[in-house]
């Protein structure tokens, strides 16, 4: 049986040459390296860039057979630093150590045959490891200092998730040196201590708005406040300079966004804007687009709300009147231009003072191919006015604009006319300022 093996192997052999595979390649390099000075990489691939990359995995599927039967009892060994962020690192896959081992991998034969690229790639195991331990010792003294900053708490927070990831990147340099090396990478005492999790926690739990002015306000349905609204950010009794905050109305719309200034203050200027109970609110949070992902869900509740009323006012009579392009009314668009009115305080009336007019027209009609056919896409335009009864005259004016699909050109511009979207803050202003213009 064993002679039989013997006969097979060179067999197989003879036909990879006669094939013009070369026979170091066979041979893992013919054996002129010792393997327990290096690691041997082999690569074949359509050209040579892709054979020295196949290589490197090679090299990295070996450093990874390493790790996966030294890791356990290394880990157990272990009594010094954290062991469930080691633990957490086990789990290194091939491409991410193929990254590590770009840096110190040497190329010693390259050989061209027929449509084949073949590459012998070497790692100097002694010389990976000196330069893993110099960057070990390179992290670790970075994190030292990290621990030790005096900052800011918003800087300070972020600076604490850059050492987050420096540990991390520390044991998952330290998992790859143990694999290699007859020696323990021995992680330093301080490490016992680390926990910056608990740190940025700690520091967010203390940060909290406040408002110092202009709450509690009156005024006029779509005109703004006499004064600004003023926010402050606080960190226990200290102000945060230049921290990321969104202000928002109670219908969830975007009024500012900014950063605080060196007070930790940042104010706004409010368009009044209520609901039928003549009360408004807006919203101060942190400005989540503006910090790092990892801290979202620390900072996604901290918010603070200022509160304004609308100022009681003799209310105007209005009748609205909108139309399509055959001057027919268009009853949806209508219902809901006199639910705005009547929710800003106003009354709706044939005997009106003023008149909303208003005629959508269809600016374009689109075909377009779907797995249903041809559908048709409507834009539809809403020119609305605010004019004086007795005397015709234009007091306001704003554009609205909407788009439908349908399966004919009718059915899309109905879409087209429910999807309209009048915003209620741009149409209380436009209000406002007739009813100024008006004389109320």
């Amino acid at each position: 049986m064993k002679k039989l093996i013997i006969a097979m192997f060179v067999l197989i052999n003879i036909m990879a040459i006669s094939a013009g595979i070369p026979s170091w390649y066979l041979n893992n390099g013919n054996s002129e390296y010792s393997t327990n000075n290096y690691f041997i990489g082999l690569g074949e691939g359509k050209n040579y860039k892709e054979a020295e990359m196949a290589a490197q995995v090679d090299i990295a599927s070996q450093i990874k057979t390493n790790i996966d039967s030294s890791i356990e009892s290394k880990t157990v060994q272990s009594t010094v630093g954290n062991k469930e962020n080691y633990s957490k690192n086990v789990e290194l896959n091939i491409k991410a150590l193929a990254n590590e081992v770009l840096i110190g991998v040497d190329f010693v034969k390259k050989e061209k045959s027929g449509n084949s690229f073949y590459v012998l790639a070497l790692l100097d195991k002694s010389k990976y490891l000196l330069g893993l331990e110099t960057e070990l010792d390179k992290i670790s003294e970075e994190i030292k200092k990290d621990e030790e900053l005096n900052l800011t708490p918003y800087v300070l927070v972020k600076e604490y998730l850059k050492a987050k990831k420096k540990v991390n990147e520390f044991y998952k340099k330290k998992i790859i040196y143990d694999s290699i090396s007859n020696n323990e990478y021995i992680i330093p005492t301080f490490f016992s201590q680390l926990d910056f999790n608990a740190k940025i926690k700690k520091i967010i739990s203390n940060i909290y708005f406040e408002v110092v002015d202009g709450k509690n306000q009156y005024g006029k349905e779509g005109e703004v406040l006499k004064n600004p609204i003023v926010f402050k950010i606080k960190y226990k009794n200290e102000v945060i300079p230049n921290f990321p905050i969104v202000v928002k109305y109670q219908n969830n719309k975007i009024l500012e966004k900014a950063t605080t200034d060196n007070n930790g203050e940042f104010k706004v200027y409010v368009t009044v804007f209520t609901d039928e109970s003549r009360n408004g609110k807006i919203i101060a949070s942190v400005d989540l687009l503006k910090v790092p992902f990892e801290l979202k869900d620390y900072f996604k509740n901290i918010k603070v709300y200022a509160n304004y009323f609308r100022k009681e006012e003799k209310t105007t009579n209005f009748s609205v009147n909108i139309v399509n392009e055959k001057n027919q009314k268009i009853k949806s668009i209508n219902r809901n231009i006199s639910r705005l009115i009547v929710k800003g305080g106003d009354i709706i009336s044939k005997k009106a003072n003023l008149i909303v007019t208003g005629k959508v027209s269809v600016d374009s009609i689109d075909e377009v191919e779907s797995y249903s056919g041809t559908m048709y896409v409507a834009n539809v335009n809403l020119d609305l006015n605010i004019v004086e009864n007795k005397t015709k005259l234009v007091l306001s004016n704003i554009t609205f604009k909407g788009k439908g699909i349908g399966k004919n050109r009718e059915k899309a511009i109905e879409s087209a006319y429910r999807k309209i979207r009048i915003s209620k803050k741009k149409f209380a202003v436009m209000v406002a300022e007739a009813k100024r213009k008006f004389g109320r």
